[in-house]
């Protein structure tokens, strides 16, 4: 039990860590499109190593680009493919979802490391993002069935991301 909570505590650092990657290179390309208030919002989150439930904060609505797919770089595309295998080889068994939520993490950070998309079409990847990740923490529920119905939402958004973006 006590491994399980040192595990826990573990992605939960990871993901602060990746929040705080993530809204550092949001806020460096929003800044360089001269949007401060972004880039205010971001240094106040680092200072307090918490997020403020904003408006920013909050999940956009994903979008096409007046009906067609968002251009996105080969690293996120090559990340959401890793991502979509990690789900096809799946070892089907209810210890292995806190694995798979540590994998899918690794994998998330590295796409948010190498992010070199701007303007609307970053603006959308973080809309696709951003829940994604949110669906991760369900899968080391104690509720097994939890952890599959999360497995099956995860799969459900990484198949999507085509339909957004190529």
């Amino acid at each position: 039990m006590q491994k399980k909570s040192k595990m826990k505590s573990m992605y939960v650092s990871l993901i602060t860590i990746a929040a705080l990657i993530f809204s550092t290179s949001c806020n460096h390309n929003s800044h360089e499109h001269g949007d401060n208030q972004d880039h205010d919002h971001s240094k106040k989150e680092a200072e307090t190593g918490k997020a403020e439930t904003t408006e920013h904060q909050e999940h956009g609505t994903l979008e096409l680009d007046n009906g067609n797919k968002w251009p996105a770089n080969v690293e996120t595309t090559a990340g959401i493919a890793e991502m979509k295998y990690l789900l096809v080889e799946f070892n089907d068994k209810p210890e292995q979802f806190s694995v798979l939520r540590g994998e899918l993490d690794v994998i998330f950070t590295s796409i948010l490391k190498q992010c070199t998309m701007t303007g609307e079409a970053h603006n959308q990847l973080h809309n696709y993002l951003l829940p994604l990740r949110d669906m991760f923490p369900s899968l080391e529920s104690d509720d097994e069935m939890m952890a599959r119905n999360a497995f099956n939402k995860i799969d459900s958004h990484l198949n999507m991301y085509s339909d957004y973006f190529e």
